[in-house]
């Protein structure tokens, strides 16, 4: 399975308190590839830097570099569907470069995805996402 995850919800994630740290755990356990652009490792490191201490960080950073459950994805075109939050698009541009199964986010910006009929992008909820993982 190919996925994409917004960074809002991946941060959530990482907490091992967090009801959604099983979507970390199924990753590094391979239960399904998670697909970063360049773009988006940049804003993850960012995040990370600013939610948890340097070395923390910097051991998130050391396994997306070294997983071979993390595919970096190039972006060779950009689509520009997501016109409210632009920032956004980097999420749904890694998805449509890498045929992804879906986006993982909680972010209501992304909606306007359903409503386009190409090229198609699945979004689903971070809930959503642990229910699949739970059927695989």
């Amino acid at each position: 399975m190919k996925v994409v995850i917004d960074s809002n919800v991946f941060v959530q994630c990482l907490n091992p308190f967090s009801r959604y740290n099983s979507v970390f755990q199924e990753l590094v356990k391979g239960s399904y590839k998670l697909y970063v652009s360049t773009d988006i490792a940049f804003e993850y490191f960012e995040v990370f830097r600013q939610k948890f201490q340097n070395v923390k960080a910097e051991g998130i950073d050391r396994f997306f570099n070294e997983s071979n459950h993390v595919v970096r994805t190039a972006v060779y075109y950009k689509w520009n569907l997501i016109t409210v939050d632009p920032d956004d698009n980097k999420f749904v541009d890694c998805a449509i470069a890498a045929n992804a199964d879906y986006i993982v986010t909680n972010d209501k910006h992304f909606n306007i995805l359903k409503e386009i009929n190409f090229p198609k992008v699945s979004c689903i909820t971070i809930e959503e996402f642990i229910e699949i993982l739970k059927k695989h």
